[in-house]
């Protein structure tokens, strides 16, 4: 069986636009949960989250490729949306709080868009001053969500009743009924 999968990637692809945008080094933006070790100084470091999602669109088809194989064709439509978290020990993550925002609008967020076919809604909610969850060490911190429209799918070889034998009974006016036997994997001759 094989299968083409069209995922989507859209923490990688928010993090690769902050991260060209607001001129980062790869230590100083993370994704959420990840493995990391946070910069001894006191500058600005960003975390990427997948925060939730709602499917609005779920389609199931059958058709064939271009080799005449039968298969399925699976695809799901979502608005997901990504937290961006800024922090900083120092004033460094309250003095660049609209970076996020100044950076989903960029000219190098919308090639990207356009090219990864996805959106970003160009109003993302925040800041918000989370500063008091980090405790008394980290200073500041500001969130942002972000709502971004993506499409995953999938096309896969799909599995068909083979030899299925279907009867099929037609009855008229007179006493003689019509039966045919036929597989409906194979087009019966004469017809078009």
């Amino acid at each position: 069986m094989s299968t083409i999968v069209v995922q989507s990637d859209t923490m990688l692809w928010i993090r690769d636009i902050l991260k060209s945008e607001m001129d980062l080094k790869d230590e100083r933006i993370f994704f959420y949960n990840q493995d990391y070790v946070l910069p001894k100084d006191q500058g600005l470091w960003v975390i990427v989250g997948f925060s939730g999602g709602r499917p609005y669109a779920n389609r199931n088809y059958t058709g064939t490729d271009k080799s005449g194989n039968f298969v399925e064709k699976q695809s799901v439509n979502s608005l997901e949306q990504i937290m961006v978290h800024l922090m900083s020990y120092n004033l460094e993550a309250y003095q660049r709080r609209y970076d996020v925002p100044l950076a989903i609008a960029s000219i190098y967020a919308q090639q990207k868009q356009s090219a990864l076919a996805f959106r970003i809604g160009r109003n993302p909610i925040g800041p918000v001053d989370a500063s008091g969850q980090e405790g008394p060490e980290i200073n500041y911190r500001f969130d942002w969500t972000l709502n971004v429209l993506v499409a995953a799918g999938k096309i896969k070889s799909a599995d068909y009743l083979e030899n299925f034998i279907t009867e099929l009974t037609v009855a008229d006016d007179t006493s003689k009924d019509l039966q045919v036997t036929f597989d409906p994997s194979v087009k019966p001759v004469g017809l078009t």
